[in-house]
């Protein structure tokens, strides 16, 4: 489980606020900012994005991963359209964002401080599909790149 436990937190939180009295200090202003943004980040979920083309095999990975079948819908035709993000939750839902995004909860405890993130992928068909898995990929902490084990020398892939 990967969870800071509060004393170190308490650490960390401390030296950010000693870091921003001496960027005020010596004029560093524009660092106060992404020191802050640090903070806030350690009381964020570690997010966790699951990346690829599509039908790669990324929502079938998910389901393995987290030991239920049917958490992410799959299909030999595109089948994930939107955003999936998939988190630690006592009692199970799914419920829609918004447009592009769908919550799932589920009581797993591998999740407890991360959220894991199923994507439409890239080289779709549908150019939506590519926008939105790009648009998603700069709030993750780590990508996980799937390629499919029958054909993982793809140019798109790559070329991203």
């Amino acid at each position: 489980m990967f969870q800071i436990s509060e004393q170190p937190l308490r650490f960390l939180h401390k030296k950010i606020g000693d870091l921003q009295r001496i960027c005020k200090r010596f004029g560093f202003i524009s660092k106060i900012e992404s020191l802050e943004k640090i903070g806030e980040r350690l009381e964020s979920p570690f997010f966790i994005t699951v990346f690829g083309e599509v039908n790669a095999g990324k929502s079938s990975f998910l389901n393995a991963l987290l030991g239920i079948p049917d958490l992410c819908k799959t299909d030999v035709d595109i089948c994930t359209d939107r955003i999936t993000v998939i988190k630690f939750c006592e009692k199970p839902k799914r419920r829609p964002i918004d447009n592009i995004t769908e919550e799932v909860c589920i009581n797993n405890p591998l999740l407890k401080g991360f959220v894991v993130v199923d994507t439409p992928g890239i080289n779709s068909v549908l150019e939506h599909h590519t926008y939105i898995t790009e648009k998603f990929l700069p709030r993750s902490d780590i990508i996980l790149v799937v390629l499919p084990a029958y054909n993982p020398h793809t140019k798109p892939i790559w070329d991203w």
